[in-house]
Protein backbone atom coordinates (compact mmCIF):
# COMPACT_ATOMS: atom_id res chain seq x y z
CA UNK A 1 0.00 0.00 0.00
CA UNK A 2 1.47 3.51 -1.26
CA UNK A 3 1.33 6.37 1.47
CA UNK A 4 1.20 10.01 0.91
CA UNK A 5 1.99 12.54 3.41
CA UNK A 6 0.40 15.84 2.53
CA UNK A 7 2.77 17.31 0.20
CA UNK A 8 3.31 14.38 -1.80
CA UNK A 9 -0.94 15.21 -1.71
CA UNK A 10 -1.13 18.87 -2.22
CA UNK A 11 0.65 17.94 -5.37
CA UNK A 12 -1.57 15.54 -6.56
CA UNK A 13 -4.47 18.30 -5.88
CA UNK A 14 -5.95 16.50 -3.02
CA UNK A 15 -6.12 18.51 0.14
CA UNK A 16 -4.13 16.65 2.58
CA UNK A 17 -6.23 17.48 6.01
CA UNK A 18 -9.40 16.94 4.22
CA UNK A 19 -7.86 13.16 2.93
CA UNK A 20 -6.73 12.44 6.21
CA UNK A 21 -9.91 13.55 8.08
CA UNK A 22 -12.00 11.34 5.63
CA UNK A 23 -9.87 8.81 6.35
CA UNK A 24 -10.50 8.85 10.18
CA UNK A 25 -14.33 9.30 9.38
CA UNK A 26 -14.01 6.11 7.11
CA UNK A 27 -12.40 4.19 9.83
CA UNK A 28 -15.00 5.08 12.59
CA UNK A 29 -17.39 4.66 10.11
CA UNK A 30 -16.20 0.67 9.80
CA UNK A 31 -15.70 0.55 13.47
CA UNK A 32 -19.15 1.73 13.76
CA UNK A 33 -20.38 -1.19 11.14
CA UNK A 34 -18.22 -3.92 12.96
CA UNK A 35 -19.84 -2.66 16.28
CA UNK A 36 -23.30 -2.49 14.91
CA UNK A 37 -22.53 -6.66 13.26
CA UNK A 38 -22.18 -7.51 16.56
CA UNK A 39 -24.80 -6.22 18.23
CA UNK A 40 -27.27 -8.01 15.96
CA UNK A 41 -25.39 -11.07 16.07
CA UNK A 42 -25.80 -10.96 19.91
CA UNK A 43 -29.30 -9.95 19.40
CA UNK A 44 -30.27 -12.87 17.25
CA UNK A 45 -28.66 -15.29 19.28
CA UNK A 46 -30.73 -14.20 22.51
CA UNK A 47 -33.66 -14.33 20.21
CA UNK A 48 -32.54 -18.06 19.55
CA UNK A 49 -31.78 -18.80 22.88
CA UNK A 50 -35.38 -17.35 23.84
CA UNK A 51 -37.05 -19.30 21.11
CA UNK A 52 -35.45 -22.43 21.89
CA UNK A 53 -36.59 -21.75 26.18
CA UNK A 54 -40.01 -21.65 24.63
CA UNK A 55 -40.23 -24.13 22.49
CA UNK A 56 -38.77 -26.57 25.31
CA UNK A 57 -41.55 -25.10 27.62
CA UNK A 58 -43.83 -26.23 24.82
CA UNK A 59 -43.05 -29.44 24.79
CA UNK A 60 -42.80 -29.92 28.83
CA UNK A 61 -46.60 -28.61 28.52
CA UNK A 62 -47.40 -30.72 25.78
CA UNK A 63 -45.37 -33.78 27.34
CA UNK A 64 -47.53 -32.74 30.90
CA UNK A 65 -50.85 -32.58 28.98
CA UNK A 66 -50.18 -36.02 26.95
CA UNK A 67 -49.23 -37.56 30.77
CA UNK A 68 -52.44 -36.21 32.42
CA UNK A 69 -54.92 -37.28 29.53
CA UNK A 70 -53.63 -40.86 29.56
CA UNK A 71 -54.40 -40.53 34.02
CA UNK A 72 -57.41 -39.66 32.96
CA UNK A 73 -58.19 -42.39 30.91
CA UNK A 74 -57.16 -45.08 33.54
CA UNK A 75 -59.18 -43.15 35.86
CA UNK A 76 -62.04 -43.28 33.87
CA UNK A 77 -61.42 -47.17 32.77
CA UNK A 78 -61.33 -47.74 36.60
CA UNK A 79 -64.45 -45.91 37.63
CA UNK A 80 -66.19 -47.46 34.75
CA UNK A 81 -65.65 -50.64 35.41
CA UNK A 82 -66.41 -50.37 39.47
Amino acid sequence: MIMLNNAELEELGIDGNAYMQNKTVQEALNKADSTNRAAIRTAYNQAITDLQSIQGAALTTEASQIQAIKVWQVFSKSSLSS
